[in-house]
């Protein structure tokens, strides 16, 4: 699956393939507020920032994040394979506007994992 976009790129439901998952913004920014997962590869490049909303990107394989800035604000970037995130700045830390009451997960910073290597 690929979404190409000469500007901003902004996903608001959950995005799931079977296969590879391709996502570009050219001259914008990729926000993510629902789950992006592939049972393969998720290339996600981003000509500015690549803003995670609290949710999950899950790549069974790779996941590979091209960008300016990533904001992963209580969300999982997490890899079944290879990690590779390529940002001048990384955000990953907890989303202030969460309810922290409820649970204690989203105290919590984002999470980067990766099975094999993380770069």
């Amino acid at each position: 699956m690929e979404i190409t976009a000469d500007g901003d790129l902004v996903l608001k439901a959950n995005l799931s393939s079977q296969t590879d998952i391709n996502l570009t913004s050219h001259h914008g920014n990729i926000t993510q507020s629902g789950d992006i997962k592939a049972v393969q590869n998720i290339d996600i490049n981003a000509n500015q920032t690549y803003q995670n909303e609290g949710k999950d990107t899950i790549a069974q394989a790779n996941l590979a994040i091209t960008a300016n800035t990533v904001n992963n604000q209580g969300g999982q970037l997490a890899a079944g394979g290879n990690l590779n995130i390529a940002v001048d700045t990384l955000n990953n830390t907890r989303n202030d506007t969460q309810d922290t009451t409820k649970t204690q997960e989203k105290t919590q910073g984002g999470l980067i994992y990766a099975k094999n290597s993380y770069r």
